[in-house]
């Protein structure tokens, strides 16, 4: 008897250790070093984001990274690396964390993600529609959404990518649809200081872009 609580306890003891291993990026404190954050992760970073003109560190390893209940998938050996986690700096001195930027590849596991937006924050605002289906029946282009969080003060965009993936064999070839997206998550009183992008917050500059 006494063995087999020892045995329960044990076990007990890894469960919640992997549990606190597990890092909700919904419930991120912006003041935490990006560097613990990615603790036993090969980072890399970027002087500024395409999108949002701040600097990124990031990874591909996403096992343990979750946002609210979903879980952001992890990249398979065998193919391009597309699932990712990153954090937002002020600047490239500091490097203090402003914000999230995840991207996630797969229809199913876009629709987990946007579907747990939906049920946590409510209807978006739709910063641009659905694309329409091309004369072959695919969908091909993008659309975005927003949500204002003022209770934290932040802001969540998502843009959301349709193209198509394709096998080539000797009868042809062979089309998927595919779906992506990518979460900003932003300080709503942060911004760039890459001149010409200074005017605006970041928040303003990534509904800008995504709306065009």
């Amino acid at each position: 008897m006494k063995t087999n609580c020892i045995y329960f306890l044990i076990i007990m003891l890894f469960s919640n250790s992997c549990i606190t291993q597990e890092k909700d990026l919904n419930n991120l404190n912006f003041a935490e070093n990006y560097k613990d954050l990615f603790k036993d992760k090969k980072i890399m970073t970027e002087q500024y984001d395409i999108a949002a003109k701040l600097p990124l560190a990031y990874t591909y390893e996403t096992k343990g990274f979750r946002f609210g209940i979903v879980n952001i998938p992890e990249n398979a050996e065998d193919q391009i690396a597309m699932n990712s986690v990153g954090t937002f700096l002020n600047n490239v001195k500091e490097r203090k964390i402003v914000g999230i930027k995840i991207s996630i590849e797969g229809k199913e596991n876009c629709k987990k993600a946007l579907d747990y937006l939906q049920s946590q924050y409510g209807n978006p605002k739709i910063l641009k529609q659905l694309p329409n289906k091309n004369k072959e029946g695919w969908l091909v282009g993008n659309s975005a959404y927003s949500w204002d969080l003022k209770s934290v003060n932040r802001s969540l965009i998502v843009s959301q990518t349709f193209d198509l993936n394709f096998v080539e064999s000797n009868k042809g070839k062979k089309y998927s649809q595919n779906e992506g997206i990518t979460i900003f998550v932003i300080d709503n009183n942060i911004k760039s200081d890459v001149q010409g992008y200074t005017e605006l917050t970041t928040k303003e500059l990534l509904i800008k872009t995504f709306s065009s």
